[in-house]
């Protein structure tokens, strides 16, 4: 089943307007004019240097072999494809991927996997999200408790074997007084 221009038009929009693309204008316009190019049938024309006056607005003089940007922000736009079918559009049923070495969008069919709607899709992620912190947050407690156990347990132990009568008689006034207890600390002035 043909898959048309409309269509790809309503989910390309739909990409761009993915939390995956909201911070890359470059990103958005450039799928965009892929898109328009593939679907006008233009995209056969489209080389690095036409891709660089038309889509980043490159002078005349502008060349390839001494500037990148067509070829690198391409990439980019397929790596954020990619990134976008993992996450947001793991459920999509149509999808748009730029083959590398050529600037000319393609269109497939996809089943929804399982049945499940995005949004379904989305809020499972969540729920394992959840699901992740709270296992996390358990473990957590459970190391801090098992570290302050220890930390009791030795500490019990250091200050029975450091304690001696000796230290406990000095100390006495101090820690077993009923007056206030007031400490000062000097350091000599440095010349």
């Amino acid at each position: 089943m043909e898959i048309g221009a409309d269509e790809i038009r309503a989910h390309v929009e739909r990409i761009v307007r993915s939390k995956t693309f909201e911070t890359s204008e470059v990103h958005r316009h450039l799928l965009q004019y892929l898109a328009e190019k593939t679907l006008v049938g233009e995209a056969e024309r489209l080389k690095e240097y036409t891709v660089g006056l038309e889509a980043f607005g490159k002078p005349p003089s502008y060349d390839p072999r001494q500037d990148s940007i067509a070829r690198l922000q391409v990439g980019r736009l397929r790596q954020k494809l990619l990134a976008y079918y993992e996450a947001e559009g793991a459920a999509d049923t149509i999808r748009i991927s730029l083959p590398k070495g050529a600037f000319r969008l393609t269109y497939d069919r996809h089943p929804s996997p399982g049945g499940l709607s995005s949004e379904d899709l989305l809020d499972r992620r969540r729920r394992q999200v959840w699901l992740l912190a709270a296992v996390v947050a358990v473990l957590g407690v459970w190391a801090v408790s098992a570290s302050l156990a220890w930390f009791q347990s030795t500490r019990t132990n250091l200050r029975d074997e450091a304690w001696s009568p000796e230290l406990e008689e000095l100390w006495k006034p101090f820690l077993g007084g009923k007056r206030s207890v007031l400490v000062c600390l000097g350091a000599p002035l440095f010349v």
